[in-house]
């Protein structure tokens, strides 16, 4: 089951992709009608349930017709793991850190799956991208086991981490160069968890970015 934002009519909807066909979430008679609303209110039962209804409904329109935009548009907070690993960091010249080093994103840098990069003015040659896997937090967590880490797991999604290197290596804490607006675009798709692997988990080349509570 994959949960999508997209646009459809000059309106912002969210819904369930089914091959190439959208169900909204309003004429599933889910309990919101955007993406972080129904992580937020139904836990993973339920969630399948609504995947199930999607599934047997007839209701929908074809994906062509309508504009992808990024899954969770409206995250909380977007953190991102950096050098975690170390071809990443022998390639960049750089030793492998001894403790997570992170940085943050803001909402405005997201954009969706074809969505037109926009690169800074001022420093237009220098702008690079990354393949990574984003995990969506769908519970809130603190202080959790790693056995119970999954538990809060709502889905995952790839991610393209667009970075200015010249101004993100003007400062230590990088977000100058991590934090443009409208620079991660193709998030094509947020599959819930019960879509992924046996153990809940997809294979990632480099880092782990979160969106969620």
């Amino acid at each position: 089951m994959r949960l999508v934002t997209y646009e459809h009519g000059g309106a912002r909807c969210g819904g369930l992709l089914l091959g190439e066909r959208i169900v909204a979430l309003a004429e599933l008679g889910a309990p919101a009608h955007s993406v972080r609303g129904v992580l937020e209110a139904l836990d993973r039962d339920e969630l399948l349930a609504l995947g199930e209804r999607a599934a047997a409904s007839s209701a929908g329109i074809e994906r062509v017709r309508a504009t992808l935009l990024a899954p969770v548009p409206d995250p909380e907070k977007i953190i991102c793991l950096g050098l975690n690993y170390r071809d990443h960091a022998a390639e960049t010249g750089q030793e492998a850190p001894t403790a997570p080093m992170w940085f943050a994103k803001f909402a405005n840098s997201l954009i969706g799956s074809g969505g037109e990069i926009v690169l800074p003015r001022a420093h237009p040659d220098c702008v690079d991208y990354e393949a990574e896997l984003a995990i969506v937090i769908g519970r809130t967590a603190r202080n959790v086991e790693a056995p119970a880490a999954l538990h809060h797991v709502a889905g995952a999604m790839p991610f393209n981490d667009v970075s200015a290197r010249d101004l993100q290596m003007q400062n230590p804490l990088w977000t100058s160069g991590k934090a443009l607006t409208r620079t991660p675009p193709r998030m094509r798709l947020a599959a819930h968890r019960g879509a992924l692997g046996a153990h809940g988990c997809a294979p990632a080349r480099r880092k782990f970015l979160w969106l969620g509570r």
